[in-house]
């Protein structure tokens, strides 16, 4: 079934993808269980978003100035950092068709195999994350503008591994790298 993008489904996503969580305590190799080492990237990434909803303004201004786990270098990351932590997505992971990335940041870039995959149907609790990662179903800004996107900026709704370039001033998390 061929699903066409609304603000009423986004707005759906947005309520029902905030409600799933999921975390895993696997994580003894950091000091701070705040912390998770995605093993196949070696990025360092915050578990719990510590950003609440922000613009991404304030998700860019939250993660330079964190620090965690001894560590002051956090930042937001950039689409394809972010596109790392899909899993079970094959249209939307790192490797996936949909070519959004640092060379690939205009409108044009945003493909249908950049629409997602089933919403809830992730192999986390339904959501397309990591285990290891709580609200593992929201949407999470990256730092990637959208150069002729008006201000707009590239972010993952990881219900649905959705990579979607809303305006910047719209509220989602921001989650940490190093």
């Amino acid at each position: 079934m061929n699903w066409k993008f609304t603000p009423i489904i986004f707005a759906a996503f947005l309520a029902v993808g905030s409600s799933f969580a999921c975390v895993s305590d696997n994580d003894s190799h950091h000091e701070d269980a705040s912390v998770w080492t995605d093993p196949v990237t070696g990025l360092m990434w915050e578990v719990t978003p510590s950003s609440g909803f922000v613009n991404w303004d304030e998700a860019r201004d939250h993660c330079d100035t964190l620090a965690s786990d001894g560590h002051n270098d956090w930042r937001l990351p950039t689409i394809s950092e972010l596109r790392s932590l899909v899993r079970g997505c094959d249209r939307t992971d790192f490797d996936g068709p949909c070519p959004v990335s640092e060379e690939c940041a205009e409108r044009a870039c945003q493909t249908g195999d950049c629409f997602a995959c089933n919403f809830g149907g992730g192999p986390n609790d339904g959501c397309f994350a990591p285990p290891e990662l709580e609200d593992a179903c929201d949407y999470f800004w990256s730092s990637t503008l959208v150069p002729d996107g008006d201000a707009r900026a590239w972010a993952i709704g990881f219900s649905s591994a959705f990579i979607y370039k809303p305006r910047t001033h719209f509220a989602f998390h921001a989650r940490c790298v190093r």
